[in-house]
């Protein structure tokens, strides 16, 4: 992508973006995907960006364009947080012990139980649990033992 030109190669031949378009692109990322708001702020009349804005979006280059916006965003993002799976999977698990505690004697956080099943979710796809393929059922015994084994896993991050 060459910011000055704007323009961005497509797969057969390189089309050309205008600079209000990637002045449009630029905005829509920045300001939260609000269509509306980036046609305005790059300079689309208020009747065009409150009623036909789409069809920026729609252009396949424009398309293209807000893809790979989108893709740098999230790598940056990505660099910036820098955590890994496990401890990922650690902070979860913090998260459910607080709420769903391994030993039976301590009560439970109900008001949170929802969030500690989330985070259970999460984990359950993190680490391939839920992949179609496979079929768990488990009773509340065997989902504590679980719950200790990955947090024996996982406690040193």
């Amino acid at each position: 992508m060459n910011p000055q030109r704007g323009t961005m190669p497509s797969r057969n031949t390189a089309q050309q973006i205008t600079p209000k378009q990637y002045d449009f692109v630029k905005r829509y990322i920045t300001n939260g995907f609000n269509a509306s708001q980036a046609a305005l702020d790059a300079g689309y009349s208020e009747i065009y960006a409150n009623k036909d804005v789409y069809v920026l979006l729609t252009k396949p280059h424009i398309k293209q364009h807000v893809e790979t916006a989108q893709a740098l965003v999230r790598d940056k993002y990505m660099e910036q947080v820098k955590a890994t799976q496990p401890q990922i999977i650690a902070r979860l698990m913090r998260l459910i012990d607080d709420v769903l505690p391994l030993d039976e004697s301590q009560p439970i956080n109900k008001p949170f139980t929802k969030d500690a099943l989330k985070a259970i979710e999460i984990i359950n796809k993190m680490v391939g649990y839920n992949a179609p393929e496979k079929r768990v059922s488990m009773t509340m015994d065997m989902t504590r033992q679980k719950l200790a084994e990955i947090k024996r896993e996982y406690e040193d991050y």
